[in-house]
């Protein structure tokens, strides 16, 4: 669900109907009303956020791919709405070929993440495109505003957004107030368990996120750490050492048979102990992630992308290797730096090497900085 700033509207989806469209409902909880949302043409759809009063929400269809390069499970939107509180649409954004897969609205913009299907099936990553807000001084409303007073402490007051006559004021009284009925909104919750992630620094709890890419790049600018929702430390600024690099992971090479990819997700797991045939498992459908996962079932599979290539680094100083996806398809596992270099193991090549720091977090930030790691049970 979405919640206006002004925390008098609210957006959400019915996901307790068999059907497969997703219905959404915007409520005023200042009024009471409520809207019942679907789409014409049969899609689900999910509330991304408000730009101030304006809902904005993405629609996703049933036959739209849900797995990124990595496997990572993805909610490809094929169109994003602006709407107003009365159901008008203000604006869309809809690319031929083009998915959304994830959205953020700032002040005044709407930064998209978005992808392209690729020969597999599955989808890769395109630009960030981004939607402006087009408001202009003329849409300018009257606001609520709490100001702080040197003789009455704080009080509330109308700032309004044109000029006006005094002598055209009126103070309404009411002399009968009827009791609507409980105003609270409870939404259910489902069954299905997901992980959660909490960032802490020196002041307390700062964000909770779903994502743990969230919350990771949330913790590095705040100095902090993240934890589970079972209390388990994820990543913590201070884990990064000076020096460090994994030894037990030895250089391999991709040839016939076997690709990048394959060959670091070997690297990977034999680090841990497990033997498998990675190429094989990817015959078969199998993806990173759903590879890690079960041959790892203890342990949590992170899908850090965006990630910067500094916090990362503080799970190889914790002797967990970090497998980055490349534009061109190929894959390079990361097993050590130091004060300027970091150390990549390169399947293409078949050698560890080194790369100056800063080379590489460009060299990894041109490439959509497409990370994957894991933590187990320490």
């Amino acid at each position: 669900y979405q919640v206006s700033s002004d925390r008098h509207l609210v957006a959400w989806t019915d996901t307790t109907s068999s059907d497969t469209q997703t219905v959404m409902y915007l409520q005023n909880l200042s009024t009471g009303r409520r809207m019942q949302i679907t789409d014409e043409a049969g899609g689900s759809l999910k509330p991304l956020g408000f730009l101030g009063e304006d809902l904005v929400h993405g629609i996703c269809y049933e036959n739209s791919p849900r797995e990124d390069e990595m496997g990572t499970s993805v909610y490809p939107m094929r169109k994003i709405c602006i709407m107003s509180e009365s159901g008008e649409i203000l604006k869309t954004y809809e690319k031929p070929d083009v998915y959304v897969t994830e959205v953020t609205v700032l002040d005044n913009q709407i930064q998209m993440k978005r992808a392209a299907v690729s020969q597999n099936g599955r989808l890769t990553s395109l630009e960030d495109d981004y939607i402006m807000n087009d408001g202009t001084e003329g849409d300018a409303k009257n606001l609520i505003e709490v100001v702080a007073t040197q003789n009455l402490e704080k009080i509330t007051q109308i700032a309004v957004g044109a000029t006006f006559s005094s002598s055209k004021v009126k103070v309404l009284t009411p002399r009968q107030v009827l009791y609507e009925g409980n105003r609270q909104l409870f939404l259910t919750k489902s069954g299905e368990s997901r992980p959660y992630y909490f960032v802490y620094n020196v002041h307390g709890l700062c964000g909770m996120h779903l994502k743990e890419k969230d919350a990771i790049r949330e913790a590095e600018l705040l100095s902090g750490s993240v934890v589970d929702e079972n209390g388990k430390r994820i990543w913590e600024k201070s884990d990064r050492s000076r020096v460090f690099q994994i030894d037990s992971i030895k250089p391999a090479s991709a040839g016939e048979g076997k690709n990048s990819i394959a060959v670091c997700l070997e690297a990977m797991l034999e680090k841990e102990g497990i033997s498998i045939d990675a190429s094989r498992l990817m015959e078969r459908g199998e993806t990173v992630r759903s590879i890690l996962e079960k041959q790892m079932p203890e342990g949590r599979i992170l899908e850090l992308g965006g990630c910067s290539l500094e916090s990362v680094l503080v799970f190889v100083g914790r002797g967990i290797p970090v497998m980055a996806m490349l534009g061109d398809g190929t894959a390079v596992l990361i097993v050590g730096y130091n004060e300027l270099n970091t150390i990549i193991l390169n399947p293409a090549s078949g050698k560890i090497s080194k790369m100056g720091m800063n080379d590489s977090a460009a060299f990894f930030e041109a490439n959509g900085n497409r990370f994957i790691a894991y933590v187990t049970d320490e």
